[in-house]
């Protein structure tokens, strides 16, 4: 786990890059004191055939924003105008009214077209059903609706993430079009259509995840604008804890605080004689301490003045539990009357989660709308005997998973202790943010793992569990040298001389797309999205690219009874996984020779980093 958690997607928003909202000209103004007179909403699908967006590279529609809607509603309706151009060729207009002669698509929610309540009152009543934390139905706040009614089509959430939600889901199912990768050269699937027919228009839908992210700490630029737009485009959420030194961070938290007294040793681990260590030598904070819980929890309060953040994390450091003599040794009472003891497994996390308990009360008498989010991670992980305060939000990051197995593995096998440890955190609250590896491995530039079966299990166990999000390690999809690089043999970018982690994704990008989707829905047909992948991704090349994949899974499958973690060198993953079944690596040089025959100069650039790390990593003669 790296010691930062990402800043990556803290803005929302993405850059206006697009034609500008019009003024509005002659015609019907939407704006909330005079809005378009709307009817009860209608199942019009037989009637959506028939609607056009583009005919023959000419606009037939236009976007409508109300007046004053906020830069998410205008960014959806700029996005929606940008991809049409880009299949149609077709400039469609984004205005602030309806005019006549032309489809009106309008991008809206209730803030800015009130009328919306009365027009679809049961869809924003399904779109604000969210659940409550210990209910095992739960759903983030960012669904959307798409209706037909009164030859307009209208795009809504009861929110402006989720009008933006909307707007892509009807980008990606009436023009085809994916996002794979940062890079619109090779990421912007798509097909000149220069007709756009409207066939999907009569939907809703929301994700059973509030949070859907990646932590791409320490692979990049944190703020990465490209990256950011990438999860926009794919309905991901940015990550709930944006502020500065999240991460790794109780000892800069006390640092910091504004109650920290450094003549004061209090705040620091002990050796085993009781004599407390310096603020760097010191593994963790003392657990035990009051005073360091006050000072902490000023801190927590300072970042949330000076930040204008609801949410703020508070992670153990990336280092051992260390003694705190002669406490450590002691029963340690958690409730009145009530006590754990020294060498119980639950012990530290007891002291822990009771140690957080005391910051949380500080934190919310003041403020009590904050969020604090913590690690159960390594010694942390074991969930505690104390209840839980209901601002805490649990990052598990099960270090020691072994990502052959499913994470619910109730029949046996490496990952039955997390699956224990997550079913006994569901006795003290799903309030919980599974932080799982999924693309953080040492090779994750030289071999990619095909866990796309791992991934849909796990996250159809997490929304059965009720938890709230998903935020997985993994990396930006940039130009900068990956963190991983310099430790395993890699083709090198001709261009930049380094490998970067834009190649990481070209390697890895069907899992990391197959996670984006899972993460919106979990029940969605894995093999079917390996089928849409490759045939927009690969075109001519899908069915030997398909092969390829086939032929990574079944030899990913046959050597599963290894227990496989993050930190495996390539030499373990191609004994394992590639070796171990007689010919494989010869079936699968032939399919990437194939594909590589097939493809086009474009679908080459797609291909050519999967091929040439295999060429330099596999022995398949």
């Amino acid at each position: 786990m790296k010691r930062v958690i990402s800043l990556i997607l803290a803005s929302l928003l993405l850059a206006s890059a697009f034609a500008s909202c019009a003024d509005g000209g002659a015609g019907e103004t939407l704006s909330a004191e005079n809005n378009v007179e709307m009817s009860e909403t209608e199942n019009t699908s037989e009637e959506t055939a028939s609607l056009l967006i583009t005919e023959n590279g000419a606009a037939k529609a236009h976007i409508v924003i109300p007046s004053g809607v906020s830069d998410t509603e205008k960014t959806a309706a700029e996005e929606l105008a940008y991809h049409v151009k880009l299949v149609s060729g077709a400039d469609v207009a984004v205005e602030n009214a309806v005019q006549e002669g032309s489809l009106p698509i309008i991008i809206a929610t209730p803030d800015s077209l009130p009328e919306l309540e009365e027009m679809f009152p049961e869809d924003l009543a399904w779109l604000r059903e969210l659940g409550s934390v210990g209910d095992r139905e739960r759903y983030g706040d960012d669904g959307f609706a798409i209706r037909q009614h009164d030859g307009k089509i209208y795009i809504f959430g009861a929110n402006p993430k989720g009008a933006m939600n909307g707007a892509y889901d009807f980008i990606e199912e009436n023009m085809g079009i994916i996002w794979v990768s940062a890079d619109e050269n090779v990421g912007l699937i798509h097909t000149e259509m220069p007709t756009i027919e409207v066939t999907q228009a009569d939907y809703r839908e929301k994700s059973p995840f509030a949070i859907r992210t990646w932590n791409l700490a320490g692979y990049g630029d944190a703020n990465d604008t490209r990256t950011s737009v990438l999860m926009n485009r794919n309905k991901m959420t940015p990550s709930p804890f944006a502020h500065a030194m999240a991460g790794h961070n109780l000892k800069w938290m006390v640092k910091n605080s504004p109650l920290y007294d450094p003549e004061i040793d209090e705040y620091w681990n002990t050796d085993e004689y009781g004599k407390h260590l310096s603020p760097d030598s010191s593994p963790q904070v003392n657990f035990w301490s009051d005073l360091t819980a006050e000072a902490i929890a000023a801190s927590v309060i300072s970042i949330v003045e000076n930040d204008n953040t609801d949410h703020v994390f508070l992670g153990i450091e990336d280092l051992p539990m260390e003694r705190n003599a002669p406490e450590d040794k002691e029963p340690f009472e958690y409730a009145p009357g009530q006590f754990v003891n020294p060498g119980d497994e639950d012990y530290i996390p007891t002291v822990y989660y009771s140690f957080l308990n005391k910051i949380a009360k500080i934190v919310t008498e003041k403020y009590p709308d904050v969020t604090i989010g913590t690690f159960a991670y390594t010694f942390t992980e074991t969930p505690p005997r104390c209840d839980i305060d209901p601002a805490l939000l649990v990052e598990f990051a099960p270090i020691y998973e072994d990502i052959t197995d499913s994470i619910d593995a109730r029949e046996g096998g490496d990952n039955t202790s997390i699956y224990n440890n997550l079913e006994n955190w569901k006795a003290k609250t799903n309030n919980v943010l599974m932080y799982n590896y999924y693309g953080c491995y040492m090779v994750s530039l030289s071999y990619c793992r095909p866990i796309w079966d791992r991934i849909a299990s796990d996250l159809r166990y997490y929304a059965e569990s009720g938890f709230t999000g998903l935020q997985p390690e993994g990396f930006n999809d940039d130009g900068r040298e990956h963190y991983y690089s310099t430790r395993v043999m890699l083709p090198v970018n001709e261009e930049t001389g380094i490998t970067t982690n834009h190649e990481g994704w070209l390697l890895n990008g069907m899992v990391f797309w197959i996670y984006h989707k899972l993460s919106w829905n979990p029940e969605e047909d894995v093999d079917a999205l390996i089928v849409e992948y490759c045939d927009k991704v690969y075109g001519a090349a899908s069915e030997p690219m398909q092969e390829y994949y086939r032929l990574l899974k079944e030899g990913w499958d046959n050597g599963r009874e290894h227990y496989i973690q993050y930190g495996e060198l390539i030499y373990a993953m191609l004994d394992n996984f590639v070796y171990s079944t007689d010919g494989l690596a010869g079936q699968m040089k032939a399919a990437l020779d194939e594909a590589w025959e097939a493809a086009d100069d474009t679908v080459k650039e797609r291909i050519r980093f999967i091929k040439d790390t295999f060429e330099l990593n596999i022995e398949w003669e």
